[in-house]
């Protein structure tokens, strides 16, 4: 489900960028984790992404990275996590 993901974001132009694009296609995400922001700085998600902004499947753990300018690049985050679990299961 789109609600179990969060787009992590810092004070780069690209995150700014996407920051826009959420506030005007307003997807159905759990949430946005700012990590410019003094109080996030030091949380686990913050720490981990490596490049911004970031997309972040909150029940696995995992991030895919770049801007989403779309309502259906944002929606096909979902289908990602569908295929690493179908994955992850044929090859046990």
């Amino acid at each position: 489900m789109l609600s179990d993901w969060v787009v992590v974001v810092d004070d780069d132009m690209f995150s700014q960028h996407q920051k826009n694009v959420c506030i005007e296609l307003k997807p159905k995400l759990m949430g946005m984790i700012d990590c410019s922001d003094i109080d996030n700085t030091n949380t686990s998600t913050c720490k981990k992404v490596t490049n911004f902004p970031a997309f972040c499947h909150v029940p696995t753990d995992s991030c895919v990275y770049g801007v989403r300018d779309t309502l259906e690049s944002i929606n096909n985050l979902q289908t990602l996590v569908q295929k690493e679990n179908s994955q992850e299961n044929q090859s046990s």
